[in-house]
């Protein structure tokens, strides 16, 4: 919740973040329900995480596609693009400091 005093009056809206998770669990449901997921990874090394999560969700039978990988390491992310069946080539691959990638180039997942 966010509270705005004013001369005069007081607005209490949902604050952003909430509203950012409210958004996300939505369009998660919204996915499972037609028995996908979107995801992206941070910190993703040589993808060993990313493709355990995809061969999990497969085995419920939900498909899983990566939207991109973010690493400061570009060795690693070659590793996770020459080796993970679960980055193909619509993943988007960003090498970089966690506090340097510009979000422009991320989509929501």
């Amino acid at each position: 919740m966010r509270v705005v005093y004013l001369k005069a009056r007081i607005i209490i809206t949902v604050h952003p973040r909430e509203l950012a998770k409210a958004r996300a669990v939505k369009r998660l449901k919204e996915n499972l329900a037609k028995g996908e997921i979107t995801e992206g990874k941070l910190c993703a090394g040589g993808g060993i995480s990313n493709r355990a999560s995809h061969e999990g969700v497969a085995m419920a039978g939900i498909k899983a596609k990566t939207e991109f990988l973010i690493d400061i390491e570009g060795k690693y992310l070659q590793v996770a693009v020459d080796n993970s069946p679960a980055v193909d080539d619509d993943t988007l691959i960003l090498v970089g400091d966690l506090n340097e990638i510009e979000s422009k180039w991320i989509k929501p997942v």
